[in-house]
């Protein structure tokens, strides 16, 4: 069967689905990365899933060893330059950041 996007009434075009599956795929990617990043940290599964959340999403607290009741405070200073990373992507957003350091951004024509 044929079926069609729609929001609010009106059907999406293509390039619109597109564009929302590739934001979504590099999203996807990048808290991957940066929890992987993290993970050599030994820390917990659950702690280090979260302080990921946490940054990259902002959305408050964490779980574990990030929890309300605990902060980032034991995490190495590298860890805590790589959750910095991660509150600028989710705080300025993802593709302006990726384009501020893209190589071709930056030749002069």
């Amino acid at each position: 069967s044929v079926s069609s996007v729609k929001l609010e009434g009106k059907t999406l075009d293509k390039q619109t689905i597109e564009g929302v599956r590739g934001y979504l795929a590099i999203y996807i990617i990048i808290f991957f990365i940066l929890a992987a990043l993290l993970s050599i940290e030994n820390l917990d599964f659950e702690t280090t899933i979260t302080a990921v959340a946490a940054t990259f999403n902002n959305v408050g607290p964490g779980l574990g060893g990030v929890g309300p009741a605990s902060s980032f405070a034991s995490f190495s200073d590298p860890a805590k330059i790589l959750l910095s990373i991660a509150m600028l992507l989710g705080r300025l957003e993802i593709y302006p950041l990726l384009l501020a350091f893209s190589p071709a951004l930056w030749r002069k024509k």
